[in-house]
């Protein structure tokens, strides 16, 4: 069986019904790891049916990359309900959400989402109406929270240039502070093994 690893259907008049009939055979390749869904029309049911493609359950990996930019059928709801499944059980690094008007409602789902996830490296809401407040949120769980975000993408919204620059700048240091800290596990671990050699 040749397996699958990436499946894009950009842009196409997908559906949640078409989504549906799709399953089956996506549930059928352990290795998926990147899908792009983005402006496909899909609603609701379209986000549910893809949340059960992101843990690893049953000898899948489950995705790294999805991208659902343009998806504006998906209410409220649809987003909480992914937020959910990406805190709960979710091996994701890339997600891309730009061009989806969810505001800060959906800007507060997704950030306490990013503080419960610990996989999640880049995240884009481009022109998702995001609102001050919303910048604030993102703000509070990138400076308060263990993540291993490295960029957020905030373009097009409703956020000062200033609170951009604090995110970016946040986002900046703590890069800075992991690359410190691995090079010091390094350097100490090297240290040891040169001490053991000595001796």
């Amino acid at each position: 069986m040749k397996h699958l690893f990436c499946f894009s259907l950009h842009g196409t008049s997908l559906t949640d019904e078409g989504l549906e009939c799709l399953m089956p055979a996506l549930q059928a390749h352990p290795k998926l790891q990147s899908l792009d869904f983005g402006d496909c029309q899909l609603g609701d049911d379209g986000i549910r049916q893809i949340c059960t493609l992101l843990p690893s359950s049953k000898g899948r990996k489950g995705l790294i990359e999805l991208t659902l930019s343009a998806n504006q059928d998906v209410s409220l709801q649809g987003w909480t309900q992914l937020a959910i499944a990406i805190a709960a059980n979710s091996q994701l690094q890339s997600l891309y959400l730009d061009y989806n008007n969810f505001g800060d409602y959906g800007a507060g789902v997704l950030s306490v989402a990013l503080a419960a996830n610990s996989t999640l490296e880049r995240v884009d809401l481009e022109g998702c109406g995001v609102g001050e407040k919303g910048g604030e949120v993102f703000f509070a769980v990138i400076a308060n929270y263990p993540t291993k975000m490295q960029e957020l993408v905030l373009f097009e919204n409703n956020i000062s240039a200033e609170l951009i620059g604090q995110i970016n700048d946040c986002l900046n240091q703590k890069s800075q502070d992991s690359i410190d800290e691995e090079e010091s596990f390094e350097k100490s671990q090297e240290e040891g093994h040169n001490n053991e050699v000595a001796c």
